[in-house]
């Protein structure tokens, strides 16, 4: 919740070049539904050496579908 709210904040507050670009990045990344990241997903984490770990669930929690969600709002 904290890096959205800290992305949330970026959007309404501070103009920058590339802002709608982004935006519209983080709008698309609702569009995809969290059932087909799952499969890539873990072949990055397994790439990185992160099976096996808590670092996926704690990471994934973080920067999933909710938070992007959460930056919109």
């Amino acid at each position: 919740m904290a890096v959205a709210a800290m992305a949330g904040y970026a959007f309404a507050r501070i103009r920058f070049p590339g802002q709608n670009v982004l935006f519209v990045v983080v709008l698309l990344g609702l569009l995809i539904p969290s059932e087909g990241t799952i499969v890539p997903l873990f072949r990055m984490f397994h790439v990185l050496g992160l099976t096996d770990t808590q670092w996926p669930l704690i990471l994934v929690s973080i920067l999933d579908a909710p938070s992007v969600l959460a930056t919109l709002i």
